[in-house]
């Protein structure tokens, strides 16, 4: 108790450590899409030598391409560097990133929104979970309701792309 003692004469004046102070919410939502972008962008940078492997696992495990000696992810990544160049790995990142920054950012914003507009301040923590759990779930539900459209379309160009020519639909 003497710790928080210490610290709390640090706040100012008449600070009340159980009221959440009122920010623009229009600000902070901005601030989250620039933060969610850029995790997003880093992520998706970091991960794309594994997903494209794992592309190019399925692709050809699909083909029954035995040509291929790539028998796990990580000499599929040694085979795609030694015969196309390093660079190749990040081939369709960014495709992947703009597919996936639509999502985080709904995902994000809606969720501050849900938070926002309608928890209440003085609620235990056992409300307070379920209440962040439920925003959670639904801004996921939302956010991938409005780009499922999106990556369902993407599915089909890249099973259409990997089709003979003659019998492409897209």
């Amino acid at each position: 108790m003497d710790v928080l003692k210490s610290y709390l004469k640090y706040l100012p004046e008449g600070y009340n450590i159980l009221e959440k102070p009122q920010t623009n919410l229009w600000n902070e939502i901005l601030k989250d899409i620039l933060v969610v972008s850029l995790s997003a962008i880093t992520a998706k940078t970091m991960t794309a030598p594994l997903e494209r492997a794992s592309v190019e696992l399925n692709y050809h495990a699909r083909s029954n391409n035995t040509n291929r000696q790539s028998t796990g992810l990580w000499s599929c990544i040694k085979a795609i560097r030694r015969d196309r160049g390093f660079s190749s790995l990040w081939a369709g990142n960014l495709t992947n990133i703009f597919r996936y920054l639509p999502v985080q950012i709904l995902n994000f914003t809606i969720n501050k929104l849900l938070r926002r507009l309608l928890l209440p301040t003085n609620l235990s923590f056992p409300l307070t979970l379920g209440f962040n759990l439920f925003a959670g779930a639904a801004s996921g539900f939302i956010s991938l309701l409005l780009t499922y459209p999106m990556d369902y379309a993407r599915t089909l160009l890249a099973v259409d792309i990997s089709r003979n020519p003659h019998q492409q639909n897209f």
